[in-house]
């Protein structure tokens, strides 16, 4: 049976790498972003510059340039089963994810978190805190502790199902966390808390009216019973980040949204991570760049030192043989023995100084004179 096949031509691939980061439209169409990027540069289709994504969501994205005339094919193929193993972003459907009633076969990391919960006092808030000693952050009534555990473990079980990987923390202090990709994202769930203007009671009333000040709160805070997930370190990205209880649809009823939205948190990261490795990659071509143009300045410099020193020898040479010239013109009438033979070792002398034939010598063996 021969493969179904969707065509796209050059017009449809340039118009959706310029809507999209390269990688998202790559797990669309069910290729690698190397093999996509592969396929625009056969079909010559330019593609957004490293970073181009991250610059839109500051508003300060390059412009779009003209797709370019191409001689070459038009079109390319690629099998449709291929990519409908992902749908296009916006139409994408969110995974059916059920909340038990009751809570069985926890995830190890909400296992300890119901631990931690049932030996928890509440705050001051009303609230149940979970410890912050590498495990999943938790602050909720008690009236919706387990509701919050049952929640938590639906959502971790469904991301470990698209290898999203919660990890705890190490260390007193520390959160555990989603492992997506190379990076690790922080959430949390938390129950909303309802603020109202606290009413004095008696016994305030009575030590403002004996004391003259009171130290009683401004604020009362209650909870709502309403639960708020959210996603942490996501600022300036452009995806969204919480997923909150409302009028007509609980948070159980969201929980394949937020796994929809972990994916873009991850594509987002993904492509962060790219454009600083990038940026870090031309930063570092130029600080080369700049240290070989300094050595190249230095060695220039040692080569006009080296050549100024040769000239200065070759005009010392030159000096002794005018001045040596000049004595033997002196004495052309004198005959002695002693005046030749000072004569003959100050020729000696200025060829020993004359750098000329020790140049030729070492220019002959490719070697640059020191």
């Amino acid at each position: 049976m021969k493969e179904e096949t969707i065509r796209l031509s050059r017009e449809q691939l340039f118009e959706l790498v310029w809507e999209k980061p390269l990688s998202r439209l790559a797990d669309e169409l069910g290729v690698s972003d190397v093999g996509l990027a592969k396929m625009c540069k056969r079909l010559e289709v330019p593609r957004p510059t490293q970073g181009h994504w991250m610059r839109v969501r500051a508003g300060r994205g390059e412009s779009r340039p003209a797709l370019p005339e191409h001689s070459g094919e038009q079109e390319v193929s690629l099998p449709k089963a291929r990519r409908s193993r992902a749908e296009p972003m916006a139409k994408r459907k969110p995974p059916a994810i059920v909340v038990p009633k009751q809570l069985s076969n926890a995830h190890p990391l909400v296992v300890r978190l119901e631990k931690e919960l049932k030996g928890t006092k509440p705050d001051g808030l009303g609230l149940l805190v979970s410890p912050r000693r590498g495990g999943l952050v938790v602050e909720v009534s008690e009236e919706n502790r387990m509701r919050a555990l049952r929640i938590m473990n639906a959502l971790l079980k469904a991301l470990n199902e698209r290898s999203i990987v919660a990890v705890p923390g190490k260390g007193h202090g520390s959160k555990a966390a989603l492992r997506v990709g190379e990076e690790e994202l922080a959430f949390s769930l938390k129950e909303r808390l309802q603020r109202r203007d606290h009413l004095l009671t008696s016994e305030e009333q009575e030590r403002e009216a004996r004391t003259g000040w009171s130290s009683a709160p401004r604020y009362d805070f209650t909870p709502t019973g309403a639960l708020r997930l959210q996603l942490g370190g996501l600022d300036r990205l452009g995806v969204r980040q919480s997923w909150s209880d409302g009028r007509r649809a609980r948070l159980e009823s969201k929980l394949g949204d937020v796994v929809l939205g972990v994916e873009d948190a991850r594509a987002a990261l993904e492509e962060r991570r790219r454009h600083w490795a990038e940026q870090h990659r031309r930063w570092e071509e130029e600080r080369q760049q700049r240290f070989e143009e300094e050595q190249r300045r230095e060695e220039e410099r040692r080569r006009v030192e080296r050549l100024e020193a040769l000239a200065q020898r070759w005009e010392r040479s030159e000096r002794l043989r005018r001045f040596l010239g000049a004595v033997e013109v002196a004495a052309q009438k004198q005959e002695s023995g002693a005046l030749a033979e000072w004569l003959e070792w100050g020729r000696i002398t200025a060829n020993l100084v004359d750098p000329i034939p020790a140049v030729l010598a070492e220019m002959g063996d490719g070697t640059e004179p020191s």
